[in-house]
Formats: structure tokens, sequence, C-alpha cells
């Protein structure tokens, strides 16, 4: 006979009620239901998977470096070769720098303690998605100042998308698309902008191996490149005007 007002009230002072009486007992079954879930993303051993296949993919590799100094599972004709994808046959293996950075990584934390390739492939994309705010910011500190270089810092460090990429574990080649293209225009405006031709030497050579480096991480660094090379292109057609009429005194003479 109770209204659903009073009914309500009811089941919610009963319910507060068991939580009080039985709060040792429930607090138990939810850590004991909270294990469940966690366990179905843990290894036997309790080490917490790896996000997607891809990254599986360069933990292989990235192993067979350690292993034996190459990508490969083995060497056909003196090149490496992938012996499980397309398995029995298998596929030759093009050259990629992931591996190689995975395995360095790993050598730096094992001096600290005895990692799992594992957790180096987890630290690695936050290491390097932290260290693409330095050129971001040096790069905005260029054209705006300080004010400009904190902003653009931390626009790209809480970019949704960028975040999404370079997680904890998230050990594909995404990060490099953001850590090498800021780096080497950094360094290239560095060089375009540096006062001493020794330091406009530097900075350039250190542009173009960062672009090289780039190349051999993902096929599409030819747009980079591209992009440098119209900068480039540009600024020297803006330093050509800039000297129209020397240029045109030097023409009158000749």
């Amino acid at each position: 006979s109770l209204s659903q007002e009073a009914k309500n009230a009811l089941a919610n002072q009963r319910i507060t009620e068991f939580k009080e009486q039985n709060k040792q007992q429930i607090e138990l079954q939810t850590q004991q239901i909270s294990e469940q879930f966690k366990a179905n993303y843990k290894d036997p051993e309790g080490n917490v998977y790896l996000p997607d296949l891809d990254t599986y993919y360069y933990l292989r590799q990235a192993e067979n470096v350690l292993d034996h100094g190459h990508i490969g599972d083995s060497l056909r004709d003196g090149e490496p070769w992938d012996d499980f994808t397309v398995a029995p046959i298998g596929r030759d293996v093009d050259p990629n720098l992931h591996p190689y950075v995975i395995a360095s990584l790993y050598k730096v934390l094992d001096i600290f303690g005895n990692p799992r390739v594992e957790d180096a492939m987890f630290l690695l994309p936050v290491l390097l998605a932290a260290l693409s705010t330095i050129p971001t910011f040096l790069i905005a500190r260029k054209i705006g100042g300080n004010t400009a270089g904190l902003f653009a810092a931390s626009l790209l460090a809480i970019s949704a998308p960028f975040l999404g990429r370079t997680g904890a574990g998230f050990a594909d080649t995404d990060i490099y698309n953001v850590f090498f293209p800021v780096t080497v225009l950094w360094l290239f405006i560095e060089s375009m902008t540096a006062k001493t031709n020794k330091n406009k030497i530097i900075f350039g050579s250190l542009s173009g191996i960062a672009l090289g480096l780039y190349a051999f991480t993902w096929p599409g660094w030819w747009y980079l490149l591209d992009l440098v090379i119209g900068a480039a292109g540009l600024y020297a057609l803006y330093l050509i005007f800039l000297s129209r009429k020397n240029i045109k005194n030097v023409y009158k003479t000749i």
C-alpha cells in the first residue's frame, strides 16, 4: 500500500543498512571481481598484455635483434627473413628502425635491473611522446616567444589522438610520425635562422640525419621531405625578392 516514493526510500534505507552490516564482505567480493576482470589482460606471470597485434610483431623483431643482431627470424641469401608471416613460406623483412630502438632502450633498462623486452615497449611511446613536446616548444618559441611555446607543447601533450596512439605499451610506429617531423622542422628552422655558417651546417646536417632516420620508420616520410624542400624554395624566393635591387645592379654591371 506504500507509494512509489516511499518504496524507493525504504529500499535505499535497507540497502544502506545491508552495506553497513556487510561492509567487509562486499569489499572482499568487489576486490575479487576486480581481479577477475584484470586477469583477462594479464599473462600467467601477472604481466599486462601489450595492447595490439602490431606491437607483438615488433616485439618479435626486437627480440630477434637482441638474440642474433637482425630483425629477421633467420637469414635467406644473406638477408633477414620472417619465418612466421605467411608461414610456412615466410617473407622478406623491410628494414625498420623501430625494433632497434626498442632493443637499445631494453639494453639501457638492463643496466638498472632485470627488465623484459615488453617493459621497454611499455616505456618507449611515453618517453618519445614526452620528448616530442621539446622541439614543439622550441618551434613555437622561435615564432612567438616562450608563451607560444608553452601553449604549443601543452596542446600537443593533451591532444586526444596523440594520447590515444602513444599510451604506455602502444609501441607501434605512430609516435615517430610526431617525434621526427617536429624534430626535423625545428632543426631545419634553426639552420635557416642561424647567424654563422658553422651553425647552419650543423643544424642542417642534423635535420638531414633525423629525416634519414624517419625514412626507416614510416614509408610516408617523403611528405616531410617535400615540405622541407618546398619551404626552402619559398625561403630562397623570399631572399631573392629582398635582394632584387642588388641583383639588378649586378646584372647592369655585367
